[in-house]
């Protein structure tokens, strides 16, 4: 009989645990469903955010926005809110009551961030993912509207880029860095140089591709300056010569009989 009464209150501890659990969230009506993965130049909804000033980077502050996230509604079970809650690049605005503090804001190394009021702080350095939950509600009454909803920022290095000249093909070339998130290339929908001679002001070259491998051929003797930007908004402007190509010697080797 005493086993049996032991058995009995060790799940009434059980069904109390579990009941405190429950009602954690109690009330909630929606739940985070996605969010924008990708680099825009909408700093609401932006995930791909660059540091700078390596390799010893500045800190950066980033201000969460629900707009990145996207919300359902746990009664209908269809998206309402948020990035691309319609679906087809299609977003709704997060109403305008709907308020959130942040829970906590932690690196991948499981680090809390500094958090100030809807923003937080990262002080090391990249290449890091960064995990923010909060807990949101409605202003006019502090209801309940979504329990650690889950909200991402990745933190790229600044762009950089390998220079070399061939000297057989003539030709500048340029290999710009990647950024890369687990089997993704976020960035590579857009590479872009642009070569300008500082004496005239002439554009030789101005190319965009998919490969981040630049051969730039016929360029004349002459001082340059160029601009690269990737798809995810990072740039590097730096500057070149070209000397004059070297000439080559030429001699004939007489075999046999004159």
């Amino acid at each position: 009989m005493k086993r049996i009464k032991n058995i009995l209150f060790k799940l009434q501890i059980l069904f109390l645990l579990g009941g405190f659990v429950a009602n954690f969230s109690y009330g909630q009506t929606h739940i985070r469903s996605g969010e924008n993965r990708a680099f825009s130049t909408d700093a609401t909804i932006n995930h791909i955010w660059t540091m700078s000033n390596g390799p010893v980077y500045d800190d950066i502050d980033i201000t969460v926005n629900l707009n990145k996230a996207r919300f359902r509604n746990i009664g209908t079970n269809a998206n309402e809110f948020g990035f691309d809650a319609l679906g087809a690049g299609n977003s709704v605005a997060i109403p305008n009551f709907w308020d959130f503090t942040i829970v906590s804001a932690k690196d991948e190394s499981n680090n809390n961030l500094t958090v100030t009021g809807k923003s937080f702080r990262f002080t090391n350095n990249p290449t890091q993912v960064i995990t923010v939950l909060v807990n949101v509600f409605d202003n006019r009454d502090n209801s309940v509207i979504a329990t650690n909803a889950r909200i991402t920022y990745f933190f790229a290095s600044s762009l950089t880029t390998d220079e070399s000249f061939n000297s057989c093909t003539q030709a500048k070339e340029f290999t710009v860095s990647v950024v890369t998130m687990g089997a993704r290339k976020p960035c590579e929908n857009s590479y872009r140089l642009v070569i300008t001679n500082t004496g005239t002001g002439n554009e030789p070259y101005n190319q965009t591709q998919t490969n981040n491998t630049f051969s730039v051929t016929g360029l004349a003797q002459g001082d340059y300056r160029y601009v690269i930007t990737d798809g995810c908004g990072r740039t590097l402007n730096g500057v070149f010569s070209i000397q004059p190509a070297a000439q080559l010697g030429t001699s004939k080797v007489f075999a046999g009989k004159l």
